[in-house]
């Protein structure tokens, strides 16, 4: 069955230094859809936060939405890009702390491709978020967000990212790219890309 031969739909997701996914991950998405499963702490939420990340501005998002509603969640912007895997009570101030994947400087990647079944060319969202050794607020989070009409590899970015996110470089080497570190007019162009009312 094909319905909706037109319709964007999501067709691949790619992470970098995403939440516990260190490094480069990339995740296709079967245009009918797939269920994710798997044991806690697998990445089911973290996956799915990214993809809002991509599409929400960074103040809407609600991440691990099941989690927050028992406030048991402790997941933000800054335990994404830092990647928090373990919260443990300090023994001195009885307060909880987080252990993290990458404590200084680092570049977090979210890419999501979308693709109709026609001939219509493949549009791929990203969102690049920068934060500083030693910032942990989310005032301090560099963000650069990308429309590209085409099914973009994250990886292509990586040379782009090693301190900083280098929007001149980006902006020079993909032209016809949407690059924008506001979200709003980031928003507008996708959303009417692929179709999305306001």
């Amino acid at each position: 069955m094909n319905d909706h031969p037109g319709q964007h739909r999501l067709a691949r997701v790619q992470v970098i230094n995403w939440g516990t996914f260190d490094g480069y991950h990339q995740f296709p998405v079967a245009r009918r859809g797939f269920l994710i499963t798997g044991n806690s702490g697998s990445g089911k939420s973290t996956l799915l936060d990214g993809i809002s990340a991509v599409l929400m501005p960074a103040g809407s998002v609600k991440f691990n939405a099941a989690a927050q509603e028992s406030e048991r969640s402790g997941r933000n912007l800054i335990s994404y890009i830092r990647g928090a895997w373990r919260r443990d009570t300090d023994a001195d101030s009885d307060a909880l702390v987080s252990s993290y994947l990458r404590a200084g400087a680092t570049v977090s990647a979210i890419a999501l491709t979308y693709r109709t079944d026609d001939d219509a060319s493949p549009v791929t969202l990203i969102k690049l978020m920068h934060l500083g050794r030693g910032k942990n607020s989310a005032s301090d989070v560099s963000h650069l967000h990308v429309l590209v009409d085409d099914d973009f590899d994250l990886t292509d970015l990586v040379g782009y990212l090693t301190s900083g996110i280098d929007t001149r470089a980006i902006r020079k080497r993909w032209p016809s790219a949407e690059i924008n570190p506001s979200y709003s007019p980031f928003a507008r162009k996708f959303r009417s890309r692929l179709g999305i009312s306001t």
